[in-house]
């Protein structure tokens, strides 16, 4: 029997479970978008790759909007400098 075989696994709620579908098919809709970007800059198309490129900027706004309605949208990084003071020597 494997290692991960004999871990414990996690039993998720259903909202977790909502929500790791959610992310799953964020990750497989970039997947596919770097494809078709993949195949327009192979055949030279520059008025497909606009195209492309708009199709991301959408998909990242409405991404954005389901992570934030979920509540998986990325936490802010914590200070890590705070009252930390750097000196150089000469």
């Amino acid at each position: 029997m494997s290692e991960e075989a004999r871990r414990p696994r996690k039993r998720l709620s259903g909202i977790e479970k909502e929500r790791a579908e959610v992310l799953a098919r964020h990750k497989n809709e970039w997947l596919r978008h770097r494809e078709l970007l993949d195949e327009v800059m192979a055949g030279g198309d520059y008025e497909q790759a606009r195209l492309v490129k708009t199709l991301a900027e959408t998909l990242k706004i409405r991404q954005d909007g389901e992570r934030r309605t979920w509540g998986l949208a990325d936490k802010p990084e914590p200070e890590r400098s705070e009252g930390m003071e750097v000196r150089w020597r000469a």
